[in-house]
C-alpha cells in the first residue's frame, strides 16, 4: 500500500514528499522498536478497580508517557481552538470529572490531541481534546513534574550525569508492564454541539471496548489496529483514491468511507453508539 501510494504520488508530483514521509516513519518506527518495546496502549487505564490503580500504581501507560506526556507535561502547552483562534493551555489543565456507565468516575484533562483538526476544520470555532484517566492520575503526574522527576536536564549524582526522567522511567516502567492476560479497556467519546435546521443540537458519540480474552487482544490494539486495517481495506477497494498524505478526517469527505470503517469495527465488536440531544 505504501509503495502504491508513493507511485501514485510521484505521478502527481508529490513523490518526494511521500518518500520523505515514509523514510521519516521508518526512522520513527526503528527508534520506537529499539527503545520502547512492548508498547500496548494509549488513552486507557488498566482493567482493575480504580481504587487499586490510584493507590498502588501510577498507571499512566508507557507509550503515552514516553511519546507524549514527558514532553507535554514538562515543557509544552496543549493547543485548543477557542473563538476561532488556536490558543494554548498549560498541560494537565482543565481538570474535570466525567461519569461513564459501567465505568464510574474518570478524570478528564487537556492534552495535545487535536493536531491536524486545528487546521483542517477552521469552521469549528471551539475544539478541545481531553485525556481520560483513573482518579488520582493528574495529582501523581503533577507531583512527578513539579518535583523535577520529568526533567530532561542532566544532574550530577555521585560523579555521574543523570537525567531525572531517565531514572524515573527506569524505576516506574516495570510497574506498568502488563501481566499475561491482564485486561484493559478503552473509553471514547466525541461531543459535537452546533446549529442544525435553525435549532441548537448536541450529538454524542461513544464506545466502551474491553480486552478480548478469546484472542488475547488488548482493547487499545483492537480500537487502533482494527481502525488502521479498515482504512487499508477501503483504500485497496478504491473508496479513497486521492494521492498524497491525508489526515484521517479527510476520509469523511469521501462518500462511503466513514460507514465502511464503522462497519469494519462493528464486525469486530467495536460499536459506536450515538445519541442526539436538542
Amino acid at each position: 500500500v505504501q509503495q502504491g501510494g508513493a507511485d501514485q504520488a510521484t505521478k502527481d508530483g508529490d513523490g518526494d514528499r511521500m518518500q520523505d514521509f515514509l523514510a521519516g516513519r521508518r526512522r520513527i518506527d526503528q527508534q520506537r522498536n529499539q527503545g520502547y518495546a512492548r508498547r500496548q496502549r494509549r488513552h486507557q487505564h488498566r482493567g482493575q478497580a480504580f481504587e487499586t490503580a490510584a493507590n498502588h500504581q501510577l498507571a499512566s501507560e508507557r507509550h503515552a508517557l514516553l511519546q507524549g506526556q514527558v514532553d507535554v507535561v514538562a515543557d509544552l502547552q496543549d493547543a485548543v481552538a477557542r473563538g476561532g483562534r488556536i490558543v494554548t493551555e498549560p498541560a494537565l489543565a482543565g481538570l474535570e470529572w466525567r461519569e461513564f456507565p459501567g465505568i464510574g468516575s474518570l478524570e478528564a484533562f487537556l492534552t495535545d490531541g487535536l493536531r491536524s483538526l486545528l487546521t483542517t476544520m477552521p469552521q469549528i470555532p471551539e475544539m478541545r481534546e481531553l485525556t481520560l484517566r483513573y482518579p488520582g492520575h493528574v495529582a501523581k503526574v503533577q507531583l512527578l513534574r513539579d518535583s523535577g522527576f520529568l526533567s530532561s536536564e542532566a544532574l550530577e549524582v555521585s560523579g555521574t550525569r543523570v537525567r531525572p526522567v531517565d531514572l524515573a522511567l527506569r524505576l516506574l516502567l516495570p510497574h506498568w508492564e502488563f501481566a499475561p492476560g491482564e485486561p484493559d479497556l478503552t473509553v471514547f467519546e466525541v461531543i459535537v454541539e452546533g446549529v442544525e435546521k435553525g435549532g441548537r443540537v448536541r450529538r454524542v458519540f461513544f464506545f466502551l471496548d474491553r480486552f478480548d480474552a478469546a484472542t488475547g487482544t488488548l482493547s487499545m490494539a483492537r480500537t487502533t489496529g482494527y481502525t488502521g486495517t479498515a482504512i487499508v481495506r477501503l483504500v485497496a477497494r478504491g473508496l479513497f483514491h486521492r494521492p498524497g498524505i491525508h489526515p484521517p478526517e479527510h476520509l469523511a469527505t469521501a462518500p462511503g468511507c466513514v460507514d465502511f470503517v464503522l462497519g469494519e469495527l462493528a464486525a469486530r465488536g467495536i460499536r459506536l453508539a450515538e445519541r442526539r440531544e436538542s
